[in-house]
């Protein structure tokens, strides 16, 4: 599905996630709640998972991608509900992407079987 798009630029990119894996599909963050992504020209990756802060590291090779390792995040409790378990979510699809595709302003990343994982939008 991705094998003829061009390579994925990501460094020095920041984004604002606007759906997540879950649940049999892709849906919206919680009303309230905000989760980001930016990529560092250095292979860092960081952002807000909806109420905590998070940092990893990326690769890209091509239109692939890879998020080796596991992010380190704070702990703080959310008082939103269900922000806690779509911090788990976000870091999970994360974690299971293995392509992206830059179409203008939106991100797409996707899981090695193609299914959609994140969407997000260009800051």
């Amino acid at each position: 599905m991705f094998g003829s798009k061009p390579a994925l630029s990501l460094g020095g990119t920041s984004w604002t996630v606007t759906g997540i894996s879950g649940n049999g599909g892709v849906t919206a963050l919680i009303a309230g709640s905000k989760a980001t992504l930016k990529f560092g020209t250095d292979g860092t990756l960081s952002g807000s998972s909806g109420c905590n802060s998070y940092t990893g590291r990326y690769e890209v090779a091509g239109n692939k991608v890879k998020f080796p390792g596991t992010f380190a995040s704070t702990r703080m409790m959310c008082a939103t509900p269900g922000v806690m378990a779509q911090e788990q979510a976000f870091l999970k699809a994360l974690s299971a992407s293995s392509t992206g595709h830059i179409d203008g302003r939106k991100l797409e990343l996707r899981d090695a079987a193609g299914t959609l994982q994140i969407t997000a939008m260009a800051n």
